[in-house]
């Protein structure tokens, strides 16, 4: 088999996901949206699928214990100021007031003041210690669980970040510091360090609750460094998806998840809606016949992403940097053009390497690819015109989105504010 290693891109490219895992986890579920893409995957293997997950859930692992930390760090520098003072909210005020929080919750006219009636001994900060123990066993169980089923192998190598066993041990310094408590359900006025460490927990719940699969001990598949590389197509796909919702939402829109089996995602803003759908085959496809066959849908294409609504628009998202790879995702973009016939279609990839041989179907793909290199952070894509079956223009985008760059989001959104005007 293959000796695959994982490169900086690919690393890039699942941090960038742990993230938006943590943003999207209550709207949209990266391990929902991974077996539905399953469904017209060249790979069809649900542990292959789990691995490729559990990559993004390591790393989500080491930005929770950050955070988790920076949380207690924040609490145990209020607790040493407030052994003569506590903060408090109520509708009346019984000690000094507070201006900077009462700012914040005077649209409940609720004030802050400072009162000497609890300090240190403030049961936010029981409710606090009781939250970073459960935290700390969560992570340190998920995160030796994970190195534990990656020994063997090399891929655990490639997440080892250099300081996330500091954090761990900074956590488990800390949650000694704060006396024991239950764990209860936030509340509105509890302090920002308080309402961060909820968050924290509730997500290390849900993502012990999907039953974290590490692989099945009599499976025929190695547990080697193949199982993560193998996927890392799919999540680039997830990746594109991620930034077009980033997209809508900054316009307003507010993403939910399909209760529909066509479609997986509805956004919405002032009562229209825009529809995506993840590898499915269209309604509004021209094939109709197949010698006969009664099952047409299984020969009609399944575009990786398809955002519908007034208009018809069509990702296919390809993670290679192969120039004769971007070449066939060119002509494969084009079959959908045909067979779809959609307003736009957009094929997205990293870039292309340079190597020494090339047909003439390469060498166009290069210097596409050139000329976008030469464009402006924000606009790495070019536009091109074709005429329809009914003689209307339609374009076509290729784009280069690159996990290895920070201005996806712009040229994303330059793209879109372009096809929406």
């Amino acid at each position: 088999m293959k000796d695959y290693r994982l490169t900086v891109r690919d690393l890039q490219l699942i941090k960038k996901l742990g993230k938006y895992y943590l943003q999207y986890i209550r709207v949209i579920d990266m391990d929902t949206l991974l077996k539905k893409m399953k469904r017209n995957s060249e790979y069809e293997n649900t542990i292959a699928l789990r691995n490729a997950l559990n990559g993004i859930y390591y790393y989500v692992l080491y930005i929770l214990t950050i955070d988790v930390v920076k949380s207690a760090k924040e609490a145990y520098k209020d607790k040493l100021v407030r052994k003569e003072f506590s903060n408090e909210f109520a509708s009346e005020i019984h000690g000094a007031l507070d201006i900077p929080r009462s700012l914040m919750t005077y649209p409940s006219k609720i004030y802050s003041y400072y009162t000497y009636q609890r300090g240190a001994d403030s049961s936010t900060f029981a409710v606090l210690g009781a939250l970073l123990r459960e935290i700390y066993r969560n992570i340190f169980k998920l995160k030796n669980e994970l190195e534990k089923y990656y020994e063997e192998s090399h891929v655990i190598n490639y997440f080892q970040l250099n300081d996330f066993n500091d954090y761990v041990n900074l956590l488990y310094e800390y949650k000694d510091r704060f006396r024991k408590g239950k764990i209860r359900a936030p509340i509105e006025k509890d302090p920002s360090w308080l309402k961060r460490a909820f968050k924290i927990y509730i997500t290390l719940e849900k993502m012990i609750g999907n039953e974290i699969s590490l692989g099945n001990e009599n499976s025929i598949l190695p547990k080697d460094k193949d199982i993560i590389k193998m996927l890392l197509w799919k999540l680039y796909e997830l990746y594109v998806f991620y930034l077009l919702i980033k997209y809508f939402e900054k316009k307003g829109y507010k993403v939910k998840v399909s209760k529909k089996d066509k479609f997986d995602v509805v956004m919405e803003k002032d009562g229209k809606k825009k529809f995506i759908t993840l590898n499915s085959s269209l309604d509004f496809s021209s094939l109709f016949s197949i010698d006969n066959s009664q099952k047409i849908e299984d020969f009609m294409g399944r575009p990786d992403i398809a955002l519908i609504n007034e208009k018809k628009i069509i990702f296919e998202c390809k993670y290679s940097t192969s120039a004769s790879y971007i070449s066939q995702g060119r002509f494969k973009v084009m079959a959908y053009m045909y067979e779809y016939d959609p307003n736009i279609a957009i094929l997205i990839y990293p870039g292309i390497e340079r190597i020494n041989k090339l047909n003439s179907d390469n060498i166009l793909s290069e210097k596409i690819d050139e000329s976008i290199r030469n464009k402006e952070k924000d606009k790495k894509y070019v536009k091109l015109i074709f005429k329809s079956r009914n003689n209307k223009p339609r374009q076509m985008y290729i784009v280069t989105i690159d996990p290895l760059t920070e201005e996806n989001k712009q040229v994303m959104e330059s793209i879109m504010n372009e096809i929406f005007v």
